[in-house]
């Protein structure tokens, strides 16, 4: 390994870095993270993760502050393991008290504290309020959220302090108070309070560290090296998974519980590779909870999440290549209900892009926005749209190439004859309209002799077509690949280093993303290129072990941008790290 890499990541203390890793549990909404105020400061709230990204409170409910007993704030260090969060709190760097947060049964999280007082400030919105129910129970109401508190106090005391105000209650704060120990709950709920857990915090802790010790088991043996990472990467699969509600029709993973608080239509398949191993249901509701909002046309939604589905823009049909990844693995992923449902989801997703976005059968389906692509602001794009792009009729190539391999395990000749059809139609129209001679171009639809760049690594997903991709052009394939200098050290650039479009910090023009990693690795090992696949796969992982899991990697330094806790990321290092050890024989 290149020695830089072997001193940065001898730097590196734990992964498990609160500051940039939530605190949730499987199938949950209930969050503590850190994120920042109104003020620039960055704090640590409780959370209810609903509603989708594009609220700007994130389902901010509470800032959670530790205060001595004389009612000084106090100075916050955290601890986060898969079972607990711990927050020591201290005031002149000497530790004064301790709180220790677990999830537990349902929508709740349980409170320890010693010597110190655990204060819950509403975040404040317009008609937020607080009462006493009939049975004396306090209910703090977080009403733009839409949700309710109800806090529990088992030892100690609890104190809930507000100002009333004609229609609301303004400075809602929830303390508890113990000297020495203080244990308490808070459950959160949308309609009628439920009723409350009677599990205690350490039978909660025992139960929530048994069942992830149970999910990072199925991930499979790991060397100590890779220990922290592979078990971050599971904690992360693991804990953003939230459970079916509204228009979340399934147990869906969100790619964060930071800010990407949705499910898209391409990270889902991520996910679903991520786990096929582990949790095979959930691997197939990855593909369920979006195809399950497929409009008749086969428009997939760009995301949804409980409470919206969002057609402004779609994503790329990865679908059929994804699930014909899972199955090289297990054959038997599918039962034979899931495989008929499946088949018509595919079909249909097919039809919508040859139908609805070519002018006739002598063109290429497009797409019309980056967004589409899954690639939003690529070069490619750079004149906008529709776009005709070699990656897109790449993947509906390998759908009906999925889509006719159901049919002869079926037995449907002559159903498999006609997608074999389609696919050999189509790439025959991928070589004579976006093949030069030397590389596959993106073209304009509207003005197809205008050249657009070709500097991205969109170009090499023809790869992933295998024996039906001609010897010659895999060689010169091969040959851009490293003349555009693509695969850095830390992995593959999404924008080609050298380009004039490349920015180390531009999302994707420059990054290192999971998703194309692992269609490039996945590429390059249908051309029978293990040894590049291999280093590819092997870099990935090493920029991993040393930055986490973030939403994506800066080309030529490896650290982690944007969203530092990410789900698809998490999925590939998982998958890229088994096949690995398998390459290894251990």
């Amino acid at each position: 390994m290149d020695q830089s890499v072997l001193r940065l990541r001898d730097s590196i203390l734990n992964l498990f870095d609160f500051e940039k890793v939530p605190f949730s549990r499987h199938q949950r909404f209930i969050t503590i993270s850190m994120m920042v105020d109104n003020d620039g400061e960055k704090l640590c709230y409780l959370r209810f993760v609903k509603n989708g990204d594009e609220k700007a409170s994130l389902g901010r409910l509470c800032k959670i502050q530790l205060v001595d007993l004389q009612d000084t704030a106090l100075s916050h260090e955290y601890s986060l393991t898969p079972d607990c969060l711990v927050i020591n709190g201290s005031k002149d760097s000497e530790l004064i008290g301790t709180c220790e947060f677990v999830i537990g049964d349902g929508e709740l999280v349980h409170i320890k504290a010693k010597n110190c007082l655990v204060r819950f400030t509403l975040v404040g919105s317009r008609y937020d309020y607080a009462y006493n129910d009939v049975a004396g129970q306090n209910i703090l109401v977080a009403a733009a959220e839409n949700v309710k508190l109800s806090p529990v106090i088992v030892n100690g005391e609890l104190a809930l302090n507000c100002d009333w105000q004609q229609d609301h209650s303004d400075n809602i704060c929830l303390d508890f108070i113990g000297s020495p120990m203080v244990e308490g709950s808070i459950s959160i709920f949308e309609r009628v309070k439920a009723e409350h857990s009677e599990q205690s915090f350490d039978e909660a802790r025992r139960s929530v560290k048994a069942e992830f010790d149970k999910w990072f088991a199925k991930t499979g043996s790991v060397s100590d090296l890779q220990y922290e990472a592979q078990q971050l990467a599971a904690y992360i699969l693991w804990s953003n998974c939230v459970p079916k509600s509204g228009l979340l029709t399934r147990p869906s993973i969100f790619m964060s519980k930071n800010r990407m608080i949705n499910i898209w239509s391409w990270d889902n398949v991520f996910s679903a590779i991520g786990v096929a191993s582990i949790d095979k249901q959930l691997a197939y509701d990855q593909f369920a909870v979006i195809f399950d909002h497929q409009d008749k046309t086969g428009l997939l939604p760009d995301f949804v999440n409980d409470k919206y589905a969002a057609y402004s823009f779609t994503k790329p049909p990865v679908h059929g290549w994804a699930l014909s990844l899972i199955l090289e693995s297990d054959v038997n992923f599918l039962n034979n209900e899931q495989q008929l449902e499946m088949l018509n989801w595919l079909e249909l997703q097919l039809d919508y892009w040859l139908v609805n976005t070519r002018k006739d059968t002598n063109m290429l389906p497009s797409y019309y926005h980056g967004n589409d692509s899954g690639w939003d602001n690529a070069s490619f794009f750079d004149r906008g749209g529709p776009v005709e792009a070699p990656d897109l009729v790449t993947f509906l190539i390998l759908t009906a190439d999925m889509i006719k391999t159901i049919y002869i395990q079926r037995e449907l000749t002559d159903k498999a004859a006609k997608y074999e059809a389609i696919a050999t139609i189509l790439y025959d129209l991928l070589i004579n309209r976006l093949w030069d001679g030397s590389s596959f171009r993106a073209k304009l639809l509207h003005s197809p002799k205008e050249t657009l760049p070709n500097t991205s690594l969109i170009q090499f997903m023809p790869l992933l077509l295998g024996k039906r991709l001609d010897k010659d052009i895999v060689a010169l394939l091969l040959k851009n690949l490293d003349d555009l200098q693509i695969i850095t050290k830390w992995g593959a650039a999404s924008e080609s280093p050298i380009s004039q479009y490349y920015e180390s910090n531009g999302y994707w023009r420059g990054p290192i993303w999971a998703p194309t990693s692992l269609l490039l690795f996945s590429g390059l090992m249908k051309q029978n290129q293990t040894d590049r696949a291999t280093s590819l796969a092997t870099k990935y992982c090493n920029t991993c072990e040393l930055s986490g899991m973030a939403e994506n990697f800066d080309a030529l330094t490896g650290q982690g941008l944007c969203d530092p806790a990410f789900a698809w990321t998490s999925a590939v290092y998982l998958h890229f790290s088994k096949n690995l050890l398998n390459q290894s024989g251990v």
